[in-house]
Protein backbone atom coordinates (compact mmCIF):
# COMPACT_ATOMS: atom_id res chain seq x y z
CA UNK A 1 0.00 0.00 0.00
CA UNK A 2 1.12 3.50 -0.61
CA UNK A 3 1.13 6.59 1.09
CA UNK A 4 -2.86 8.45 0.75
CA UNK A 5 -2.23 12.32 0.58
CA UNK A 6 -4.04 14.20 3.10
CA UNK A 7 -4.99 17.76 3.38
CA UNK A 8 -5.48 19.66 7.03
CA UNK A 9 -7.19 22.53 7.45
CA UNK A 10 -6.01 24.37 10.68
CA UNK A 11 -7.12 27.70 12.52
CA UNK A 12 -4.60 30.07 12.31
CA UNK A 13 -3.08 31.69 14.95
CA UNK A 14 -2.49 35.35 15.53
CA UNK A 15 -4.98 35.99 12.12
CA UNK A 16 -2.00 35.42 9.92
CA UNK A 17 -2.06 32.85 7.09
CA UNK A 18 1.01 30.53 6.29
CA UNK A 19 1.42 27.10 4.99
CA UNK A 20 2.94 24.17 5.13
CA UNK A 21 3.92 21.49 2.92
CA UNK A 22 5.13 18.40 3.79
CA UNK A 23 6.70 15.56 1.39
CA UNK A 24 8.12 12.25 1.87
CA UNK A 25 9.95 9.94 -0.44
CA UNK A 26 10.67 6.73 -0.46
CA UNK A 27 14.12 4.96 -0.92
CA UNK A 28 16.07 5.41 -4.24
CA UNK A 29 16.12 1.40 -4.06
CA UNK A 30 11.65 1.53 -3.58
CA UNK A 31 9.67 1.93 -5.66
CA UNK A 32 8.90 5.31 -5.80
CA UNK A 33 6.47 5.98 -3.55
CA UNK A 34 5.79 9.78 -2.59
CA UNK A 35 3.04 11.89 -0.74
CA UNK A 36 2.17 15.09 -0.03
CA UNK A 37 0.76 16.28 3.04
CA UNK A 38 -0.24 19.52 3.08
CA UNK A 39 -0.73 21.26 5.92
CA UNK A 40 -2.98 24.71 5.19
CA UNK A 41 -3.33 27.63 8.16
CA UNK A 42 -5.44 29.62 6.41
CA UNK A 43 -7.45 32.23 7.80
CA UNK A 44 -10.78 30.41 8.54
CA UNK A 45 -12.92 31.00 11.54
CA UNK A 46 -14.24 27.97 11.88
CA UNK A 47 -12.09 25.08 9.89
CA UNK A 48 -13.35 21.84 10.54
CA UNK A 49 -11.06 19.31 12.86
CA UNK A 50 -9.38 17.08 11.28
CA UNK A 51 -8.47 13.22 13.31
CA UNK A 52 -4.98 13.92 12.77
CA UNK A 53 -4.81 17.30 14.27
CA UNK A 54 -4.91 17.60 18.16
CA UNK A 55 -5.26 21.11 19.62
CA UNK A 56 -4.51 21.59 22.88
CA UNK A 57 -5.78 24.81 25.28
CA UNK A 58 -2.70 26.76 27.20
CA UNK A 59 -3.49 25.17 30.16
CA UNK A 60 -3.24 21.39 30.43
CA UNK A 61 -5.45 19.07 31.66
CA UNK A 62 -3.54 18.54 35.07
CA UNK A 63 -3.14 22.48 35.55
CA UNK A 64 -5.79 23.01 38.08
CA UNK A 65 -5.89 20.37 40.26
CA UNK A 66 -4.40 21.13 43.78
CA UNK A 67 -2.18 20.20 44.78
CA UNK A 68 -0.19 19.60 41.57
CA UNK A 69 -0.36 16.56 40.33
CA UNK A 70 3.29 16.08 38.60
CA UNK A 71 6.43 18.05 40.04
CA UNK A 72 10.54 17.50 38.87
CA UNK A 73 12.64 16.14 41.80
CA UNK A 74 16.41 16.73 42.30
CA UNK A 75 17.87 13.54 41.85
CA UNK A 76 21.93 14.30 41.60
CA UNK A 77 24.08 16.94 39.92
CA UNK A 78 27.10 15.86 37.18
CA UNK A 79 29.50 18.40 37.29
CA UNK A 80 31.43 20.84 39.76
CA UNK A 81 33.77 24.01 40.06
CA UNK A 82 36.71 22.21 40.29
CA UNK A 83 37.01 21.85 44.02
CA UNK A 84 35.47 18.65 44.76
CA UNK A 85 35.04 15.23 42.56
CA UNK A 86 32.77 16.64 40.11
CA UNK A 87 34.00 17.14 36.56
CA UNK A 88 34.36 20.77 35.12
CA UNK A 89 32.11 21.13 32.23
CA UNK A 90 32.57 23.98 29.89
CA UNK A 91 29.35 23.96 28.39
CA UNK A 92 26.67 20.51 27.85
CA UNK A 93 25.39 20.71 24.47
CA UNK A 94 24.19 17.09 24.08
CA UNK A 95 23.05 14.68 26.29
CA UNK A 96 21.94 10.89 26.12
CA UNK A 97 21.44 8.35 29.18
CA UNK A 98 21.70 4.46 28.01
CA UNK A 99 19.40 1.69 29.88
CA UNK A 100 22.01 1.33 33.01
CA UNK A 101 21.38 5.05 34.19
CA UNK A 102 24.61 6.05 32.83
CA UNK A 103 24.71 9.66 31.35
CA UNK A 104 26.86 10.48 28.29
CA UNK A 105 27.50 14.52 27.69
CA UNK A 106 29.00 16.48 24.50
CA UNK A 107 30.82 18.85 26.78
CA UNK A 108 32.54 21.79 24.09
CA UNK A 109 34.71 19.57 22.29
CA UNK A 110 34.51 16.53 24.48
CA UNK A 111 32.86 13.45 25.00
CA UNK A 112 31.85 12.49 29.02
CA UNK A 113 30.46 9.75 30.26
CA UNK A 114 28.98 10.12 34.01
CA UNK A 115 27.71 7.45 36.14
CA UNK A 116 24.39 7.58 37.87
CA UNK A 117 26.05 8.87 41.37
CA UNK A 118 27.57 11.55 39.26
CA UNK A 119 31.08 10.15 39.27
CA UNK A 120 33.00 10.28 36.11
CA UNK A 121 33.13 6.62 34.38
CA UNK A 122 35.35 8.42 31.11
CA UNK A 123 36.26 11.74 29.18
CA UNK A 124 37.76 11.04 25.41
CA UNK A 125 38.19 12.73 22.55
CA UNK A 126 39.35 16.24 21.79
CA UNK A 127 39.51 19.33 19.16
CA UNK A 128 40.10 18.06 15.73
CA UNK A 129 38.81 15.77 12.46
CA UNK A 130 40.60 12.76 12.94
CA UNK A 131 39.18 9.29 14.23
CA UNK A 132 37.70 10.00 17.92
CA UNK A 133 37.83 14.11 17.31
CA UNK A 134 34.99 16.53 17.70
CA UNK A 135 34.43 19.52 15.95
CA UNK A 136 30.79 21.22 15.99
CA UNK A 137 28.89 18.40 16.93
CA UNK A 138 25.22 18.18 15.58
CA UNK A 139 23.43 15.37 17.81
CA UNK A 140 23.98 12.55 20.37
CA UNK A 141 22.59 9.25 20.96
CA UNK A 142 22.82 6.19 22.97
CA UNK A 143 21.57 2.64 22.50
CA UNK A 144 22.36 -0.47 24.27
CA UNK A 145 25.59 -0.91 22.61
CA UNK A 146 26.68 2.38 21.49
CA UNK A 147 26.88 5.90 21.30
CA UNK A 148 26.56 7.97 18.22
CA UNK A 149 27.43 11.13 16.63
CA UNK A 150 27.10 13.34 14.39
CA UNK A 151 30.14 15.24 13.95
CA UNK A 152 32.46 17.47 11.72
CA UNK A 153 30.15 20.13 11.06
CA UNK A 154 27.43 17.59 10.32
CA UNK A 155 29.42 15.36 7.30
CA UNK A 156 30.48 12.90 9.54
CA UNK A 157 28.53 10.29 11.91
CA UNK A 158 30.71 8.49 14.50
CA UNK A 159 30.37 5.30 16.46
CA UNK A 160 31.47 5.14 19.79
CA UNK A 161 31.03 1.77 21.95
CA UNK A 162 29.94 2.26 25.69
CA UNK A 163 33.37 2.44 26.97
CA UNK A 164 34.23 5.39 24.80
CA UNK A 165 36.55 3.62 22.15
CA UNK A 166 36.13 4.76 19.06
CA UNK A 167 34.36 2.19 16.80
CA UNK A 168 33.89 3.81 13.03
CA UNK A 169 33.12 7.20 11.01
CA UNK A 170 31.02 7.60 8.23
CA UNK A 171 30.93 10.09 5.79
CA UNK A 172 28.13 11.87 5.42
CA UNK A 173 29.45 13.66 1.77
CA UNK A 174 28.83 10.58 -0.87
CA UNK A 175 24.67 11.49 0.31
CA UNK A 176 25.65 15.43 -0.56
CA UNK A 177 23.99 15.94 3.46
CA UNK A 178 26.39 18.88 5.52
CA UNK A 179 25.20 20.06 8.70
CA UNK A 180 23.09 17.15 9.67
CA UNK A 181 21.85 16.88 12.93
CA UNK A 182 21.70 13.20 14.73
CA UNK A 183 17.89 13.70 15.93
CA UNK A 184 17.78 9.84 17.27
CA UNK A 185 18.06 5.68 16.66
CA UNK A 186 14.51 3.83 16.01
CA UNK A 187 13.69 0.46 17.59
CA UNK A 188 14.60 -1.20 14.04
CA UNK A 189 18.49 0.43 14.93
CA UNK A 190 17.83 2.76 11.84
CA UNK A 191 19.07 6.55 12.78
CA UNK A 192 17.20 9.59 11.98
CA UNK A 193 19.16 12.70 10.77
CA UNK A 194 18.15 16.18 9.57
CA UNK A 195 19.05 19.07 7.43
CA UNK A 196 17.85 22.22 7.21
CA UNK A 197 16.38 24.09 4.50
CA UNK A 198 18.98 26.50 2.26
CA UNK A 199 16.65 29.92 1.19
CA UNK A 200 13.75 28.13 3.10
CA UNK A 201 11.77 27.20 6.54
CA UNK A 202 11.72 23.82 7.47
CA UNK A 203 13.41 20.45 7.41
CA UNK A 204 15.01 17.34 5.26
CA UNK A 205 14.26 14.23 7.90
CA UNK A 206 16.45 11.80 6.81
CA UNK A 207 16.43 7.42 7.59
CA UNK A 208 19.72 6.03 7.01
CA UNK A 209 21.56 2.57 7.86
CA UNK A 210 23.35 2.24 10.70
CA UNK A 211 25.35 -0.85 9.19
CA UNK A 212 27.71 -0.33 6.61
CA UNK A 213 27.95 2.70 4.55
CA UNK A 214 24.97 5.27 5.55
CA UNK A 215 22.44 4.49 2.71
CA UNK A 216 18.96 6.67 2.56
CA UNK A 217 16.17 4.44 3.49
CA UNK A 218 13.58 7.08 3.70
CA UNK A 219 13.21 10.79 3.55
CA UNK A 220 11.07 13.60 4.33
CA UNK A 221 10.77 17.36 3.96
CA UNK A 222 8.83 19.78 5.73
CA UNK A 223 8.74 22.85 4.05
CA UNK A 224 6.97 26.10 5.33
CA UNK A 225 5.95 28.47 2.64
CA UNK A 226 3.42 31.51 3.03
CA UNK A 227 2.88 34.74 4.97
CA UNK A 228 6.69 35.41 5.53
CA UNK A 229 9.22 36.20 3.14
CA UNK A 230 12.28 33.83 3.41
CA UNK A 231 15.46 35.62 2.20
CA UNK A 232 17.98 33.43 -0.13
CA UNK A 233 20.68 32.97 2.11
CA UNK A 234 18.67 31.90 5.25
CA UNK A 235 18.41 28.37 6.35
CA UNK A 236 15.93 28.27 9.33
CA UNK A 237 14.59 24.51 10.88
CA UNK A 238 12.73 22.95 13.50
CA UNK A 239 14.03 20.33 15.92
CA UNK A 240 13.56 17.12 15.18
CA UNK A 241 13.75 14.14 17.31
CA UNK A 242 12.71 10.30 18.30
CA UNK A 243 10.18 9.79 20.71
CA UNK A 244 9.44 6.24 21.34
CA UNK A 245 9.41 4.54 17.51
CA UNK A 246 7.78 8.12 16.15
CA UNK A 247 9.80 10.75 14.75
CA UNK A 248 8.47 14.08 16.05
CA UNK A 249 9.21 17.69 13.91
CA UNK A 250 8.57 21.07 15.38
CA UNK A 251 6.50 23.03 13.30
CA UNK A 252 9.07 26.43 13.81
CA UNK A 253 6.25 29.32 13.30
CA UNK A 254 3.73 27.27 15.23
CA UNK A 255 3.64 26.01 18.86
CA UNK A 256 3.29 22.63 18.22
CA UNK A 257 4.89 19.29 16.66
CA UNK A 258 4.37 16.85 13.30
CA UNK A 259 4.62 13.23 14.32
CA UNK A 260 5.81 10.58 11.46
CA UNK A 261 5.99 6.65 11.63
CA UNK A 262 9.41 5.40 10.98
CA UNK A 263 8.54 4.54 7.61
CA UNK A 264 7.46 8.28 7.36
CA UNK A 265 3.46 8.22 7.84
CA UNK A 266 1.70 11.01 9.36
CA UNK A 267 0.67 10.15 13.09
CA UNK A 268 -0.94 13.70 14.31
CA UNK A 269 -0.14 17.26 14.63
CA UNK A 270 -0.07 18.33 18.16
CA UNK A 271 -0.96 22.19 19.15
CA UNK A 272 -0.86 24.41 21.98
CA UNK A 273 -3.47 27.08 21.32
CA UNK A 274 -3.04 30.25 22.71
CA UNK A 275 0.85 30.95 23.07
CA UNK A 276 1.87 34.05 22.13
CA UNK A 277 4.52 32.49 20.04
CA UNK A 278 6.02 34.13 17.44
CA UNK A 279 7.21 32.91 14.38
CA UNK A 280 10.97 33.57 13.40
CA UNK A 281 11.19 36.92 11.29
CA UNK A 282 14.07 37.43 8.59
CA UNK A 283 14.71 40.79 8.03
CA UNK A 284 18.08 42.95 6.11
CA UNK A 285 20.84 45.33 8.00
CA UNK A 286 23.09 47.21 6.66
CA UNK A 287 22.67 44.37 3.58
CA UNK A 288 23.18 41.44 5.08
CA UNK A 289 20.70 38.85 6.20
CA UNK A 290 19.37 38.43 9.45
CA UNK A 291 16.86 36.77 11.10
CA UNK A 292 14.70 37.91 14.31
CA UNK A 293 13.93 35.26 16.65
CA UNK A 294 11.00 35.67 19.34
CA UNK A 295 11.07 32.28 21.15
CA UNK A 296 11.86 28.72 20.68
CA UNK A 297 10.26 25.43 20.42
CA UNK A 298 12.44 22.90 22.14
CA UNK A 299 12.83 18.95 21.04
CA UNK A 300 10.18 16.35 22.07
CA UNK A 301 11.43 13.59 24.17
CA UNK A 302 10.17 10.60 25.49
CA UNK A 303 8.67 9.58 29.04
CA UNK A 304 7.26 5.99 30.25
CA UNK A 305 3.88 5.12 29.36
CA UNK A 306 4.07 6.79 25.86
CA UNK A 307 4.05 10.45 27.10
CA UNK A 308 6.65 12.83 26.20
CA UNK A 309 7.92 16.23 27.16
CA UNK A 310 8.39 19.39 25.05
CA UNK A 311 8.20 23.03 25.69
CA UNK A 312 10.30 26.09 24.58
CA UNK A 313 9.94 29.90 25.03
CA UNK A 314 8.23 32.87 23.72
CA UNK A 315 8.94 36.66 24.04
CA UNK A 316 6.94 38.94 26.30
CA UNK A 317 7.39 41.80 23.95
CA UNK A 318 4.34 43.26 22.96
CA UNK A 319 5.76 44.24 19.67
CA UNK A 320 5.59 42.34 16.04
CA UNK A 321 8.24 40.93 14.94
CA UNK A 322 8.58 43.72 12.33
CA UNK A 323 8.08 46.40 14.95
CA UNK A 324 11.17 44.51 16.45
CA UNK A 325 12.88 44.38 13.42
CA UNK A 326 12.58 48.03 12.64
CA UNK A 327 14.02 48.96 16.15
CA UNK A 328 17.46 46.81 15.33
CA UNK A 329 17.54 48.49 11.93
CA UNK A 330 17.53 51.82 13.48
CA UNK A 331 19.96 51.10 15.86
CA UNK A 332 17.63 51.16 19.33
CA UNK A 333 17.79 46.83 20.03
CA UNK A 334 16.02 46.36 23.56
CA UNK A 335 16.33 42.92 25.80
CA UNK A 336 14.15 40.19 25.07
CA UNK A 337 12.64 38.70 27.46
CA UNK A 338 10.72 35.34 27.48
CA UNK A 339 8.42 32.72 29.07
CA UNK A 340 9.57 29.70 29.46
CA UNK A 341 7.49 26.43 29.94
CA UNK A 342 8.25 22.57 30.02
CA UNK A 343 5.14 20.40 29.22
CA UNK A 344 3.81 16.94 29.68
CA UNK A 345 1.94 15.59 27.18
CA UNK A 346 -0.03 11.96 27.27
CA UNK A 347 0.89 9.83 24.47
CA UNK A 348 -2.04 11.06 22.28
CA UNK A 349 -1.05 14.27 22.47
CA UNK A 350 -3.30 15.81 25.18
CA UNK A 351 -1.14 18.39 27.11
CA UNK A 352 -1.79 17.46 30.56
CA UNK A 353 0.87 19.66 32.49
CA UNK A 354 3.41 23.10 32.32
CA UNK A 355 5.98 24.34 34.58
CA UNK A 356 6.47 27.63 33.60
CA UNK A 357 9.42 30.55 34.11
CA UNK A 358 8.60 30.40 38.28
CA UNK A 359 7.91 27.00 38.58
CA UNK A 360 11.28 26.51 36.56
CA UNK A 361 13.48 29.00 38.37
CA UNK A 362 12.34 26.56 41.31
CA UNK A 363 13.49 23.74 40.39
CA UNK A 364 16.64 25.34 39.24
CA UNK A 365 15.90 24.04 35.18
CA UNK A 366 17.77 26.32 32.44
CA UNK A 367 17.16 24.01 29.72
CA UNK A 368 16.09 20.46 29.43
CA UNK A 369 19.21 18.23 27.57
CA UNK A 370 17.84 14.51 27.64
CA UNK A 371 15.20 11.68 28.98
CA UNK A 372 16.10 8.69 29.92
CA UNK A 373 12.25 7.28 28.18
CA UNK A 374 11.31 6.33 31.77
CA UNK A 375 10.74 9.03 34.34
CA UNK A 376 14.27 11.08 34.28
CA UNK A 377 14.90 14.66 32.65
CA UNK A 378 18.42 15.46 32.55
CA UNK A 379 18.82 19.05 32.14
CA UNK A 380 21.77 22.14 32.15
CA UNK A 381 21.09 23.94 35.97
CA UNK A 382 20.87 27.37 37.18
CA UNK A 383 24.18 27.32 38.70
CA UNK A 384 26.82 29.87 38.54
CA UNK A 385 29.50 27.11 36.91
CA UNK A 386 27.73 24.35 34.37
CA UNK A 387 26.38 21.72 35.67
CA UNK A 388 23.60 19.02 35.01
CA UNK A 389 20.83 17.85 37.16
CA UNK A 390 19.06 14.72 36.58
CA UNK A 391 15.34 15.27 37.98
CA UNK A 392 12.42 12.61 38.28
CA UNK A 393 9.39 13.44 37.44
CA UNK A 394 6.51 12.32 40.38
CA UNK A 395 2.90 12.09 39.27
CA UNK A 396 0.55 11.75 42.07
CA UNK A 397 -2.48 9.50 43.08
CA UNK A 398 -4.39 13.34 42.36
CA UNK A 399 -2.98 12.44 38.43
CA UNK A 400 -4.78 9.88 38.03
CA UNK A 401 -7.97 10.85 39.16
CA UNK A 402 -7.75 14.25 37.20
CA UNK A 403 -6.82 11.88 34.12
CA UNK A 404 -10.65 10.00 34.44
Amino acid sequence: MGRLPVELSLRPSEGSASNWTVSAAATPRGAGLCISLVLLLTACAEAPKHPLIVENPFAGKWQEAVPAPARLVLEQVYGGDGEGEGEVLEGPSFASADPLGDLYLVDDERLIAFRPDGTTRWSVASRGEGPGELRLVGGLAVTEDAIWITNQLGTRIDRFDLDGRVGNSRSLAGLGIRWAALGGVLENGNLVIATRLRGRIGNRVRVISAAGAPTIIDSLTVDRTGAIEVLENLSLGGEVSVVGDAIAVSLVDKFGYAFFSPVLDTLRVVLRRDVPYKPPYPFVLNGNSGVLSSGRLDPARSLADGRWLAGGAWSKDPRSPERRAEAIIAGDPSPLELEESVDLYDRDGTLLYSWGAEALEGVGIAGVLATDGESRIYARTKDLVPTVGRYRLELSQEAGRADR
